[in-house]
């Protein structure tokens, strides 16, 4: 809900990746993201590094899951992108996502907020690699998120004060 705030304030449109995991107990979120125009992404049910090692079946299920999942909280919702969980893009998650009508889309910032507890280090990250059809990658869950919060709320009126829009992930790259 922070993350929505900072963006509610300045009109700045995300995709919010979806753990299936998460989804129980956070289901008024998920709806506030798709109210407020949002783009809903998959992001498997455990976030399973080890994905791509998996057999077949078990790799759609993860996938399918959480498509399932969002549909049955946001019935109305695409869920058109898909993130591999740490990147792990594989041929065989990226065609399994693929085949449930799935665009596979990764980042092109990663400040790695996930690690730091220091605002200033996610901002300077970012600003550092900034250039024109960024995809920045900022976490929400899996922890403590104030940092990234305060960074996102620093960043945003800065990027948009020299002319960065805040999309969300088209359907398709």
């Amino acid at each position: 809900p922070q993350v929505l705030d900072v963006l509610a304030r300045h009109d700045a449109l995300a995709t919010f990746c979806v753990v299936g995991e998460q989804i129980p107990g956070n289901e008024d979120v998920l709806r506030r993201i798709h109210a407020e125009g949002h783009r809903l992404c998959n992001h498997t049910v455990s976030h399973d590094y080890g994905l791509p090692a998996r057999p077949p079946a078990q790799i759609r299920d993860e996938i399918s899951t959480v498509s399932d999942q969002i549909s049955q909280v946001v019935p109305e919702a695409e869920v058109v992108v898909f993130r591999a969980p740490g990147g792990r893009f594989t041929a065989n998650v990226v065609d399994v996502a693929a085949d449930l009508g799935m665009t596979s889309w990764a980042w092109s910032i990663d400040p790695m907020d996930w690690r730091t507890t220091e605002t200033s280090v996610i901002v300077t990250s970012v600003l550092d690699a900034v250039a024109p059809d960024a995809v920045i990658l900022l976490h929400d869950g899996g922890g403590d998120r104030s940092a990234t919060v305060a960074a996102l709320a620093e960043l945003v009126p800065v990027l948009a004060s020299v002319g960065y829009e805040f999309v969300t992930l088209p359907a398709g790259p």
